[in-house]
């Protein structure tokens, strides 16, 4: 273990694009800034026990940060109109959920932000935007605290990641059992966030069905999109996820890689190809890497690269930086306390996560926080620089709610649509085939198509979003998506 007090760090290999996640508010205030190659700590207006979030504009400018319900601009004061609602909230030390609240861009509006809250049974959502109050930005009054009701018990795990147009955000949490019962999940929830509101929540069933899933911990996307990991109350699960329609689907999972330990942080490496998962035992906290693509069977790749051995104190949050590290908290048990220890006051960093095993280069308690301290939580980010998923389906897609939408001289309406669908073209469509498919790719609907305006009947299609193709001799002429409603 190396035991270095450094202030600013330089690194040598930063690759930033856009900067909306250079500023990390977390612990007992504390503002991290990546910016320019330097990890500089800030003393900052607020505590955050779990649920932290924060928001740069795209050059690295701060824009906001949040516990969860507290919501301070700029100048680190707090908006007018914020206290948002959230479950497990302490005033002056924040929410004890997991991953409790995110943040997410507007894609209508450049100037506006969605803060996602989760609840026992549900989500809410705020709008935060900047041009109010003089430019520091406030919650518009008529858009807060706007609550979605999903009639099940949910988990502690909340994330989101671009939809494969490189615009919208597909947000996902997780349903959970009831306590004390024998009932069973695998139940996804997801919303999709478009530049004319939000559709959803759409119900998604995949990987294991569980009688029982920890509330806690964390759910994490790949850099890429591609894959999705989060932990559950033995063990990890990795799942394939779908950026075009919001398909998840299994890829490997273990429910007894831990024994006894608990897991909690989960983390991709940049390359997507590494998950580090850690988990708390008496004996010790200890992280594991776990390989995607290595030659060995998923279970069998489980490297232990790091164990904490430091009395009453455990790892918490996990969360791949803008330098394409992996950065850990290690936070005193019980919270809130009154201590600031050489332990609580640094950060661990595995250096590079890429590699395999220990070459990963596990470098414990090298960050020095200026004086402040963590707790159990780093901020709940997302890859803001993911960018259009190139050769799919959905490159160009603009899933909105579109009155008319007109594609080589075809006309579709209305969008959303009720009963009916009509389809319209300049000319005859002279026998080409329409093709329904819904969001997992299943095909719902064919018919033959002569007339120059068709009249389609949907009263059959459950509530969601479906994908419209029309083809001439097998080649695909038309493409879009509408949502029944």
């Amino acid at each position: 273990m190396r035991y270095t007090y450094i202030l600013l760090l330089f690194i040598s290999h930063l690759s930033f694009g856009q900067k909306e996640d250079v500023n990390w508010f977390f612990g007992d205030s504390l503002l991290l800034n990546f910016n320019d190659g330097i990890i500089t700590p800030t003393q900052v207006s607020g505590r955050a026990d779990e649920t932290c979030v924060s928001i740069s504009d795209t050059a690295g400018n701060l824009l906001f940060y949040s516990d969860g319900s507290l919501v301070w601009n700029t100048n680190f004061e707090i908006m007018d109109n914020s206290y948002l609602d959230i479950d497990q909230y302490v005033d002056g030390t924040g929410s004890s959920l997991s991953q409790g609240s995110l943040i997410l861009p507007d894609p209508g509006n450049a100037n506006q932000y969605y803060m996602f809250n989760l609840f026992e049974f549900g989500i809410s959502y705020s709008i935060v935007d900047i041009n109010l109050n003089g430019g520091l930005g406030d919650v518009k009054i008529d858009a807060k605290n706007i609550y979605l009701d999903v009639d099940t018990y949910l988990t502690e795990k909340l994330q989101a990641v671009k939809h494969g147009n490189g615009k919208d955000w597909w947000i996902l949490f997780h349903a959970k059992p009831p306590s004390f019962t024998e009932d069973s999940t695998n139940t996804f929830f997801e919303l999709l966030l478009t530049s004319e509101g939000i559709l959803g929540p759409f119900v998604v069933n995949a990987g294991k069905k569980k009688t029982y899933l920890s509330s806690i911990g964390q759910m994490t996307f790949s850099p890429q999109g591609d894959k999705l990991a989060y932990t559950n109350e033995s063990g990890l699960e990795v799942l394939n996820f779908d950026r075009c329609i919001g398909d998840i689907s299994e890829f490997v999972s273990s429910d007894s890689m831990f024994g006894s330990h608990n897991p909690y942080g989960c983390a991709f490496s940049s390359d997507g190809n590494k998950v580090y998962v850690s988990s708390s035992h008496e004996s010790g906290d200890k992280i594991y890497q776990y390989c995607l693509n290595c030659k060995d069977e998923f279970e069998n790749t489980k490297t232990l690269i790091y164990k904490e051995s430091f009395d009453n104190y455990a790892i918490g949050h996990m969360l791949l930086g803008p330098d394409d590290k992996i950065y850990f908290v290690t936070y005193y048990y019980t919270w809130y306390n009154p201590y600031f220890t050489p332990i609580n006051m640094n950060l661990s960093v595995i250096n590079s996560p890429n590699n395999e095993g220990l070459a990963c280069d596990v470098d414990t308690l090298t960050i020095y926080l200026g004086g402040r301290r963590s707790t159990f939580g780093l901020p709940n980010k997302v890859n803001y620089n993911l960018g259009v998923l190139e050769g799919s389906e959905c490159d160009t897609l603009d899933v909105s709610f579109n009155t008319i939408s007109t594609k080589n001289e075809i006309t579709i309406y209305p969008n959303p649509a009720t009963d009916h669908l009509f389809i319209n073209a300049l000319n005859n469509f002279n026998n080409t085939e329409l093709i329904i498919t819904d969001a997992t790719g299943k095909t719902i609907l064919t018919q033959t198509l002569t007339a120059a305006n068709n009249k389609i009947n949907i009263t059959t299609l459950s509530k969601g979003i479906y994908f419209v193709n029309i083809k001439r001799e097998g080649e695909v002429i038309y493409s879009d998506s509408f949502v029944k409603q």
